[in-house]
């Protein structure tokens, strides 16, 4: 009776834990959702930053030769 109990104590912690996830990442998953325009502008600056300064790299490894 004992490994009975303690199955279905384990059972109940899995499933507790898997939808504990679950809201966790369905929580992440909507706040992504409200602030995408945010992320988006963030992303592209980050981007356009990046292509800036290899560009600004190559232009002077082309100027040197």
């Amino acid at each position: 009776m004992s490994q009975h109990a303690e199955r279905i104590a384990s059972i109940l912690q899995t499933s507790t834990y898997t939808v504990s996830g679950g809201l966790v990442a369905g929580d992440w998953l909507s706040m992504l959702d409200n602030h995408a325009a945010a992320f988006g502008v963030l992303l592209g600056t980050l981007t356009f930053l990046t292509n800036l300064v290899f560009q600004y790299l190559n232009h002077r490894a082309t100027a040197k030769k």
